[in-house]
Formats: C-alpha cells, structure tokens, sequence
C-alpha cells in the first residue's frame, strides 16, 4: 500500500462572503484546489481546501505564499467576489512529505487487494493485530472507518488475551 497525495488548506476570514453562495464554474477546473467545505476557525468562518492526486504534488513544491495566491485566485473565480481576498490567515499543510504518515488521507491498495484479499491483510499475525483506516470494512479512508478497524482489532486482542 502507499499513502496518497494531499494538499490541505485552511483559508480564515472575518465575514462568511460566500453565502448565498451561486458556485461559478466547476472548482477543480479553477485552480488547485479539489474539495471544498466551509468550516469555522476559533469562531471565524473559514475554508478548508484538500489540493490532491497530481496536483498535490505540484501545489506542494510551492512556497506558500504561491500556494495562497493560486488558492485566493482560484475562490476569487469560484465565488466571483474579491472579498475572497480579504483572509485574516492562511495555512497549507503539506501531507505528501510530513515525517510519519508520508501522505493523506489513506494508504491505497493495488486493484482488488481490498476485495480478494481483504481478509488476509487484516488477520492477526501472532499477537499482532492490525488496525487502521485502510483495513476497515466500512467507512475505509475515513475516521469511521479506523474506527471500525480499531474496535475489530481490540476485539482480536481481547480473544488474544481470553486464551
């Protein structure tokens, strides 16, 4: 398995500007920026942008005043107001090369590993039980599905134990 390529941006501002909110355009096609969902910031309405795949890569190579300035562009179009300009802070954290996890947001299987072999990856080996986001059953990739794993794997260890 290996991690995939993500870019997660976080963009503050004062004012939550694009609500009534008419998208313009497909956002992918804009800019860097793949995925888009509002959030709020210690109370500040905000921006949270996941730049991925190939583009991530690019996008990561960047300083990250060339990240922010290709991500304001691309919400100035997107949202056809220059008030996307009008941040009260930036940040981009880079997945692709942070020391432990070496990418985002899951690790990927090679075709049909999942499906054929699922089973096998996830066995316990010895007393060693094997838990995580990529080894779930449902929700893989995501935070319900490392929950998933890691309640299976307790399970296991449980009956590791009970022996």
């Amino acid at each position: 398995m290996y991690m995939g390529s993500a870019v997660k941006t976080i963009t503050v501002y004062k004012e939550c500007f694009w609500k009534p909110f008419t998208p313009h355009g497909q956002l992918d096609e804009l800019g860097p920026v793949a995925n888009l969902f509002p959030t709020t910031v210690s109370g500040c309405p905000a921006l949270v942008g996941l730049v991925t795949a190939g583009a991530a890569k690019k996008f990561a190579a960047l300083p990250e005043e060339e990240r922010r300035a290709q991500v304001l562009a691309q919400y100035e179009k997107y949202f056809c107001s220059a008030k996307a300009y009008n941040i009260t802070a930036f940040h981009s954290k880079d997945w692709i090369h942070e020391t432990y996890s070496k990418g985002c947001y899951a690790a990927l299987m090679p075709p049909r590993l999942a499906t054929c072999c699922g089973g096998a990856v996830r066995a316990p080996e010895g007393r060693v039980c094997f838990a995580g986001t990529e080894l779930a059953t449902s929700w893989p990739g995501y935070f319900e599905g490392a929950l998933d794993a890691g309640y299976r794997a307790a399970g296991e260890v449980v009956a590791l134990l009970s022996r």
